[in-house]
């Protein structure tokens, strides 16, 4: 297995994993971006929602920030991709210039897009930001027209995300924030749903139903994606950030961090 990363502190809100000849899994996680992949060559099975599905090249899966999902070999088999993230802050900001009256940012209104255009363009910004060769401007256009056209294109402005007034919708967010505020800390159960008013058992029940993932899961995506961010200094250890992550001892932030990323944070600080 290989793997190619682009990760640039002059153009920080996007990041792109080349990975080929992987047969690695994946545990079930998220991404706090917006996250597109693409299979170049091989099959994998992409999971979402409890749905399965074969996925092959041409076909794009897109996952809007905090999507549950895994992408993992056939039986073992041998699959390339690449993996995009993009900041949705600097998406909502480019798509204030092309829809009217937002005020978050808007979904892409489906997981799978199946147009070989699309495809293509998407494989070529890939190869674009990976090339050393491209100056910065050049890759900072490319950015912003692939994804003009691909906003104007797939996203449904009426799944706009806002708060919902829904109460027990209005509490998962309330817990949601409180773990990405104390995501260092060894939080309970019970320290959650006193903050948000609810009895331990009752927010337990109702964060899983709405998310389809447990507190303790959440906190260790959270996690895995702050810890994305302390490696890209190369000047940070990585004990160090194990320990300002909350973690027991490295071992233990390595072994999380590989489940969910099928590589170690020495892997992904060098790449």
């Amino acid at each position: 297995m290989k793997n190619l990363f682009y990760k640039d502190s002059n153009i920080p809100y996007i990041e792109v994993r080349h990975t080929t000849h992987s047969n690695k899994e994946y545990k079930e996680h998220f991404h706090t971006t917006l996250s597109i992949g693409a299979i170049i060559d091989g099959t994998a099975n992409f999971t979402s929602n409890k749905k399965r599905i074969i996925l092959n090249q041409e076909t794009l899966v897109v996952l809007n920030p905090l999507t549950l999902h895994s992408c993992n070999p056939i039986k073992s088999n041998f699959r390339s991709y690449y993996m995009l993230y993009l900041d949705t802050n600097w998406a909502y900001n480019l798509q204030k210039t092309i829809f009217t009256n937002i005020n978050a940012f808007a979904p892409v209104s489906k997981n799978l897009i199946i147009d070989k255009n699309d495809y293509i363009k998407f494989i070529k910004l890939n190869n674009s930001l990976l090339n050393k060769d491209i100056l910065y401007l050049q890759k900072q256009e490319a950015i912003e027209e692939f994804f003009r056209d691909f906003f104007k294109k797939h996203c449904n402005k009426k799944l706009i995300h806002t708060i919902e007034t829904n109460k027990n919708s209005r509490k998962i967010e309330m817990a949601k924030e409180y773990i990405e505020h104390n995501y260092n800390k060894n939080l309970t159960i019970e320290e959650i749903a006193q903050k948000i008013n609810l009895s331990p058992f009752h927010f337990s029940r109702i964060f899983k139903n709405s998310m389809n993932i447990s507190p303790y899961q959440y906190l260790l995506n959270i996690r895995v994606e702050k810890a994305k961010d302390f490696l890209k200094n190369s000047s940070v250890k990585i004990a160090d950030i194990a320990q300002e992550l909350g973690f027991n001892d490295q071992s233990h932030f390595n072994r999380v961090f590989k489940s969910l990323t099928t590589i170690t944070p020495y892997e992904y600080k060098i790449s």
